[in-house]
């Protein structure tokens, strides 16, 4: 944002300047304990996998509010048929049968 329209390069290079001392502090003191920072404690980067099918390795993301629905048992059966027909970690079992 540009705080002075007649000398906007100023602002910028101000702004860039800003930036660059932002990163270098950053970077610089990163082992240090900053007492304005948040803890990591309740931070967590990345959840392991829950299991090794790579078709089941999305995570995935809402793109609204969630409500609950429940799959009635015919549904349920469909939708285990069609998962365990397009897994290609079946195709062994099939094969044998």
């Amino acid at each position: 944002m540009v705080g002075n329209k007649a000398r906007a390069e100023g602002c910028i290079t101000e702004a860039f300047i800003f930036k660059e001392i932002s990163y270098f502090s950053s970077v610089y003191f990163a082992e240090e304990h900053n007492v304005n920072a948040p803890t990591m404690r309740y931070i967590v980067d990345e959840e392991p996998p829950l299991t090794d099918l790579p078709i089941l390795q999305s995570t995935g993301a809402s793109a609204s509010a969630s409500s609950p629905y429940y799959f009635k048992p015919r549904e349920r059966v469909s939708a285990y048929l069609y998962m365990y027909a397009n897994i290609k970690e079946m195709d062994p079992y099939f094969a044998e049968f």
